[in-house]
């Protein structure tokens, strides 16, 4: 027989027993030894039922340190539908948002037909056109002027001037020959270049009557 063989453990173990068991200290000491032995034994399970961390068929699964069941044992079949909640009340309104950005320019329009052309307009000049010619005097003076007048209530559409001398040597140079500021005559001017003798100038205005509707 070989002695470190757990066959012959047990059997001075059993030894052991049986000889203190005859005797009172022996039995008082078996009292104590067999529940406590009887515990150990059930230790890994609660009301007979074992643990495992592994789901297993008939054995308890501890919850993990979230407080959770581990992912492996998986969910339950889902529950009925619950009944419709009241409507809560109505919330505070929302800040305004921050200003967008400006938009990019949209693409130029097509242009536009053109419109009708509209009714002609009342004239404000009518009547007969009067022609009006008159002029300074006759002299040698270097510069001559002269301003001719629409009659009262006309205006000058146009005009024009002319020269005259009583001498071939004589020789004038226009200066100017515009319609008055005020549209209601003619103006021409003129300085002689040489010679010396005596001229004058002729200015003539057109004019018609203003009429307003």
């Amino acid at each position: 027989m070989r002695w470190g063989t757990p066959q012959v453990a047990l059997s001075l173990a059993a030894l052991a027993i049986a000889i203190l068991g005859a005797t009172p200290l022996g039995h008082a000491a078996l009292t104590k030894v067999v529940p406590l032995a009887k515990y150990a034994k059930n230790a890994g399970a609660v009301n007979g039922i074992k643990a495992s961390r592994k789901p297993k068929a008939g054995q308890l699964v501890p919850l993990g340190a979230d407080g959770k069941y581990p992912a492996a044992v998986g969910a339950g079949p889902a529950g009925a539908a619950g009944e419709k909640g009241d409507t809560g009340p109505k919330g505070d309104p929302g800040d305004p948002g921050p200003k967008g950005d400006k938009g990019a320019t949209g693409p130029k329009g097509d242009k536009g037909d053109t419109g009708a052309t509209g009714n002609t307009g009342p004239s404000a000049l009518g009547g007969t056109t009067v022609v009006v010619t008159q002029s300074d005097t006759f002299s040698a003076s270097a510069s001559h002027l002269k301003v001719t007048a629409c009659p009262v209530g006309q205006t000058s559409v146009g005009g024009g001037y002319q020269f005259a001398t009583n001498d071939g040597t004589t020789e004038i140079s226009l200066v100017n020959s515009v319609r008055t500021a005020i549209g209601d005559g003619w103006y021409a001017a003129g300085e002689r270049f040489a010679g010396s003798g005596s001229w004058q100038i002729l200015t003539t205005a057109i004019c018609l009557p203003v009429t307003y509707p």
